[in-house]
């Protein structure tokens, strides 16, 4: 039978009903017996850079559910405990100041731990993609293009909607 301690020490009382009689077998007493202190859940902001930050949970249940919301209810992250009961969430800020709310996921409840008060976050603005006409070298020009992403694909088109010419924005947001 397995059960949970009611308190520090004392004595149970192990009975068996035999035929609606319920008759005690014995009492045992476990009285000097330590009885881990169950870990209370816990969260804290450790990282911020620029608009993201970084939460770590700890005192959850091994592959309990995280999550961590914002003042309007949006969910920012999701993760998994750890065998160690930690987890370590990464998201984006919505805004420079609010709140916000971890949640455990719990035999399908979710329940919150904790609310982590948050201002003055410095959040990057996003950059606006411009374009510029240089190099101008009798029927041969140069488009420069800023404020794109990474990766991202950017072409010129003439007025009848013919390319001419494609090229790939670089780490710093810009293509030529």
């Amino acid at each position: 039978i397995v059960f949970t301690f009611p308190n520090a020490q004392g004595e149970l009382s192990v009975r068996v009903t035999v035929n609606g009689t319920e008759t005690e077998i014995t009492t045992l007493p476990y009285s000097g017996i330590e009885i881990p202190t169950t870990p209370t859940p816990g969260a804290a902001i450790t990282d911020i850079t620029g608009d993201q930050g970084t939460v770590n949970v700890t005192g959850v249940t091994a592959g309990n559910t995280i999550l961590i919301y914002s003042d309007a209810n949006e969910v920012l992250a999701t993760g998994t405990a750890n065998a160690n009961g930690e987890a370590v969430l990464t998201f984006t800020f919505p805004n420079a100041q609010g709140e916000l709310s971890v949640r455990v996921t719990v035999n399908g409840t979710e329940t919150e731990i904790t609310t982590l008060p948050y201002s003055g976050i410095e959040i990057p603005t996003t950059p606006t993609p411009g374009a510029a006409i240089t190099d101008i070298t009798g029927d041969q020009g140069t488009v420069n293009i800023t404020g794109v992403a990474a990766g991202e694909v950017v072409k010129v088109y003439d007025a009848d909607n013919n390319v001419l010419g494609t090229a790939v924005a670089g780490s710093n947001g810009s293509a030529q």
